[in-house]
């Protein structure tokens, strides 16, 4: 399960502030300019565009998982459609701040599913892909 911060606010951007000073050991002087520049980007914007914004990072995260698990021959499902209020009220999520965006199941297939084997069906080049020139 991937959630998102449903409190994206200036307490939240002092915190990401502070964690880039102490992993890459820059004094936090030095990144006022970051700091303003995430202020007017992020911060400064309306909710329902900061909602989409956090939910947009946590499918940064699964496109990460997606690509590795793959190199390690492991089989992963992403789904959406799912109740993700009920996800939120069972795991208490917004007493943390956090909301349910996407879900991911991962595994290894089964050798006896008859299906397996069977050809994937997948959207032509064509159809997937819009080409400008």
């Amino acid at each position: 399960m991937f959630a998102y911060n449903t409190k994206i606010n200036e307490e939240y951007l002092n915190h990401f502030i502070d964690k880039v000073s102490e992993t890459r050991s820059i004094p936090k002087e030095d990144l006022k300019s970051r700091h303003q520049l995430m202020s007017t980007a992020v911060i400064q914007q309306s909710e329902e565009w900061k909602k989409n914004w956090a939910k947009n990072q946590a499918y940064l995260g699964l496109g990460n998982l997606l690509s590795n698990v793959s190199r390690l021959k492991i089989d992963a499902c992403p789904m959406e459609g799912f109740n993700a209020e009920k996800f939120d009220d069972i795991l208490k999520l917004s007493d943390k701040n956090l909301s349910t965006a996407v879900i991911a199941t991962l595994g290894y297939r089964d050798e006896s599913d008859d299906a397996k084997d069977a050809k994937k069906v997948r959207k032509t080049e064509e159809e997937f892909f819009n080409y400008i020139s």
